[in-house]
């Protein structure tokens, strides 16, 4: 039987650097694809910055970090308002899950989070970069109650915007 991430002694919990959870992140991420380098990057376009971190008991399992920013601020381009105010979106600048600890869920939980955080915080959509050929698709079954599976794009989780 696989042990979900929703299993009593697993939280996902936001980590901030300078701590021991932000520590254990930055090891986890250094063995997967090395990716520590994504974790406290400045990134000047963004308006907030975000580190979740899945534990299981004491032991880092997965991370992903995202930024709230306007939409096509890190290309320069003008905003895009609605109700005179610019779209903001998530972009997801890190996800991983430790390699012995895949296919347990912990990456869709960290992926649902962060996409509850990204509503709550006014985002028009969230943004998963391209790995090579290979794209990563965020929270698939929320996408699909937003438009049919035909017209779905491959790296965006869209929400409905607010009236």
């Amino acid at each position: 039987m696989h042990d979900r991430a929703d299993e009593p002694g697993r939280q996902v919990l936001e980590v901030q650097p300078g701590t021991a959870h932000f520590e254990q992140v930055l090891i986890l991420a250094a063995r997967v694809l090395a990716q520590d380098r994504y974790l406290a990057s400045r990134m000047p376009h963004a308006l907030e910055s975000h580190v979740l971190a899945a534990f299981d008991g004491t032991r880092c399992a997965g991370f992903l970090r995202y930024v709230v920013q306007v939409i096509g601020a890190e290309e320069g381009r003008t905003a895009i308002m609605h109700n005179d105010k610019p779209l903001l979106e998530g972009y997801v600048e890190a996800f991983g899950v430790d390699p012995q600890r895949r296919r347990r869920g912990i990456g869709t939980v960290l992926q649902q989070d962060a996409a509850r955080r990204c509503r709550t915080a006014g985002c028009y959509q969230m943004r998963s970069p391209q790995s090579g050929d290979k794209r990563r698709e965020l929270c698939p079954e929320d996408c699909r109650r937003v438009r049919p599976a035909s017209q779905q794009p491959k790296r965006f989780l869209l929400f409905p915007p607010a009236p």
